[in-house]
């Protein structure tokens, strides 16, 4: 089993605070059949600003730590990264990090974003080569009790992004 949306690195956000809780969570994931987990620190101005440099030094205690204890466990480094106006220049410059260096980016938007906003967002970061995986679906006002509108984003490719 594949964990893409894990918190699983101490003293850097909403997470565990130490490395001994980060073994316990990833203890636990193991236990119920996960093999391969995504980290994903959260990236939000004003809220959780940890320095990039010191979220990967803790990600790479804790990869090192977690995979000598479960040698057939693989842990990939990501980020849940909050849409902002300036995401696409981000990404292009590789401030922010994408699922494990990959061409997906696990972007979370506030639950009271406008519809338009998460449409245009989205499509500018399809066209940026992007392919977005939104965090939280369910928590967004626009996208309550709209099914076209979640549909429109599962079907979205740089074909339709206007």
């Amino acid at each position: 089993m594949i964990d893409v949306h894990s918190h699983i690195v101490f003293d850097v956000d909403d997470g565990p605070k130490t490395l001994e809780e980060s073994l316990d969570l990833i203890g636990e994931s193991y236990a119920q059949g996960v093999r391969k987990i995504v980290s994903i620190s959260h990236r939000r101005k004003g809220m959780f600003e940890t320095p990039e440099n010191k979220i990967f030094a803790n990600f790479s205690k804790v990869k090192a730590e977690a995979e000598a204890l479960y040698p057939d466990l693989t842990i990939y480094y990501g980020g849940e990264l909050d849409y902002t106006l300036d995401i696409v220049e981000k990404l292009e410059k590789n401030l922010i990090p994408r699922m494990h260096n990959t061409q997906f980016a696990l972007i979370e938007f506030s639950a009271r974003t406008s519809w338009k906003e998460i449409h245009s967002g989205l499509s500018n970061v399809l066209r940026a080569g992007v392919t977005p995986i939104v965090a939280h679906i369910e928590r967004y006002d626009a996208l309550e009790e709209n099914a076209d509108r979640v549909r429109e984003i599962i079907n979205y490719d740089t074909r339709n992004c206007k």
